[in-house]
C-alpha cells in the first residue's frame, strides 16, 4: 500500500519499526506529554488521545505534527534508514503476520491472532526470552550471541518433555523457522539439545504442514538486508557462525542448497559461504547458482574455508572453523566482499 507521494511501502515501514514505536515518536516529537507516549503500542503506534482512535503511528504523527501523512512516512522511513521503492511482495514472504494484517485492538476485547501466528504451537517461546534457559545455554558456548538480538527472525526454544516410562532425560530444541508467502511457518530446522546446553542429536529439517514441501519455502533469515548486502550458507549452524563473525545478514536454506532460494530485488550483492569438501567444491550447483544471480547483474561470489582437510574429514563447515579457529578463521566483510563480480543481464 505505497502511497503515491511516498517513497516507501507502510507495510514494509510497519515491519521495520515494529517495537520501536515509542521511540520513533519520541524522536520525532521530543516535546510530547510522556503520559501519551506511555499509551502508545510499540508494534504499531497505535493510540487513544483526546478520544481520538489512531491505528498506526503514521495516523497519530500526521494528526500531531499537522503534516500530509505521505510526508510522515518518509520522514520515518529516513530515520529508519529503510530500503526505499520496496514492497511487501518483493521480500518473498518475509512481511509476517503482524504487518500483513492489520488488527484494530481494543482494551476491554480480546481478538483472535491471525492464521500465520496460530501457526506458531503454544509451547515455542523466542530464544530471546528468559525462560529459555537451555537455548541460552547453547548459545553462550557456542559464543553465537548476535542472533538474541535479533527482532526479526524466527528463532524458537521448544521445551522437551520428561517420558515417565525412561530413565532418558528430556530433549529440548532449537527451532529455526521458514515463512511461506502468506507469513506462515512452513518449515525449519530443528536443533536437540540437552538441558545444559549440549548438543544431542543430528539437526533435521521438517515441513511444518503438508501443504509444504522443504523445496518451496523461503530461507531461515537471520536479519534482514537492508544495505543490499546478504551472505548465503550452507548449513543452519554455518549461518549463525557467519551471522556472529560478520554482523551481515545470513540466510540459509532448508532444502539444503540454493536452488530454490528467492532473493528480494533489491539485493545487489550476495556472498555464498560454502562448505569445503574432499572433492566437488565448489559443486556445480553452487556455479550454476552463482551464474543465475550474475545474469540477474548481481555482484556474487563464493568463499570456502582456508584450512585444508584433515585424514578422512569429508566436509569443514564454517561452523566447524568457528568452532576451533573463532573469529579470526573468518574473513573481514571488506575482503569477503573483495570477491564478488557481476555479469550484467543482457
Amino acid at each position: 500500500m505505497t502511497n503515491p507521494s511516498s517513497k516507501y511501502d507502510e507495510n514494509i515501514l510497519l515491519f521495520i519499526a515494529r517495537g520501536k514505536w515509542q521511540d520513533i515518536v519520541q524522536k520525532m516529537k521530543p516535546s510530547i506529554d510522556p503520559a501519551i507516549l506511555k499509551r502508545i503500542n510499540k508494534n504499531n503506534g497505535s493510540a487513544s488521545v483526546n478520544g481520538a482512535r489512531f491505528d498506526n503511528g503514521f495516523a497519530l504523527l500526521s494528526w500531531d505534527l499537522k503534516k500530509p501523512k505521505a510526508e510522515v512516512v518518509n520522514l520515518i522511513g529516513e530515520l529508519l534508514h529503510a530500503p526505499e521503492h520496496l514492497t511487501a511482495e518483493q521480500l518473498t514472504g518475509v512481511v509476517p503476520f503482524a504487518v500483513k494484517q492489520v488488527i484494530k485492538t481494543d482494551e476491554n476485547k480480546v481478538v483472535q491472532a491471525p492464521k500465520a501466528e496460530r501457526s506458531i504451537r503454544s509451547n515455542w517461546i523466542r530464544c530471546s526470552e528468559e525462560n529459555a534457559r537451555p537455548a541460552h545455554k547453547f548459545l553462550l558456548q557456542n559464543g553465537l550471541t548476535r542472533i538474541l538480538d535479533l527482532e526479526r527472525s524466527d528463532i524458537w526454544f521448544v521445551p522437551g518433555r520428561k517420558n515417565l516410562f525412561s530413565f532418558r532425560r528430556a530433549t529440548h530444541s532449537i527451532v529455526c523457522g521458514s515463512r511461506n508467502s502468506n507469513g506462515e511457518l512452513a518449515a525449519h530446522y530443528r536443533i536437540p539439545i540437552s538441558s545444559e546446553g549440549i548438543l544431542s542429536g543430528e539437526i533435521k529439517r521438517f515441513s511444518s504442514d503438508k501443504r509444504s514441501t522443504l523445496a518451496n519455502t523461503t530461507p531461515v533469515r537471520l536479519g534482514f538486508p537492508d544495505n543490499g548486502i546478504l551472505f548465503l550458507a550452507k548449513d543452519v549452524l554455518s549461518a549463525m557462525a557467519i551471522f556472529e563473525a560478520t554482523g551481515i545478514p545470513t540466510w540459509v536454506s532448508i532444502s539444503g542448497d540454493w536452488k530454490g532460494v528467492t532473493l528480494p530485488k533489491h539485493v545487489s550483492t550476495v556472498v555464498l559461504w560454502a562448505n569445503k569438501r574432499s572433492k566437488d567444491t565448489p559443486t556445480p550447483d553452487d556455479e550454476h547458482f552463482i551464474d543465475v544471480l550474475q545474469g540477474q547483474g548481481r555482484a556474487c561470489g563464493l568463499l570456502t574455508p582456508t584450512r585444508d582437510l584433515k585424514v578422512g574429514e569429508p566436509e569443514l563447515s564454517w561452523f566447524d572453523m568457528w568452532q576451533t579457529e573463532g573469529a579470526s578463521a573468518f574473513p573481514t566483510t571488506a575482503r569477503a566482499l573483495s570477491v564478488t563480480h557481476s555479469i550484467k543481464a543482457s
